[in-house]
């Protein structure tokens, strides 16, 4: 945490510390983004995802709480889920960790 060094106040210091878990936490989303991607080219390509890929894509739709997720086709669940995974601004990140530890 090279930016640590510059941390001179609480609020700073909050800011700092909290940066590279952003960035850990954005990275994690990109491949899962990316993953994503990979099975609605394959929808578009081809009829049926392996076992495999629908569960990933079953245990992603849980944790991004896409509703209806169980009556839902493959390609419509995928549609939703790419809403729903994206990256998250720094700032925004940032700003709400600010608001929630009320600093």
């Amino acid at each position: 945490m090279p930016d640590a060094v510059f941390c001179c106040n609480r609020t700073t210091t909050n800011t700092c510390a909290s940066r590279p878990w952003i960035a850990r936490a954005n990275s994690a989303i990109a491949e899962e983004r990316t993953e994503l991607l990979r099975l609605i080219e394959a929808l578009d390509t081809r009829a049926n995802l392996t076992r495999k890929q629908q569960r990933w894509l079953r245990d992603r739709a849980i944790k991004y709480r896409v509703p209806d997720r169980d009556a839902l086709p493959d390609q419509v669940l995928a549609s939703r889920l790419r809403e729903r995974i994206d990256e998250i601004p720094a700032a925004l990140a940032l700003a709400q960790s600010a608001n929630e530890s009320g600093w």
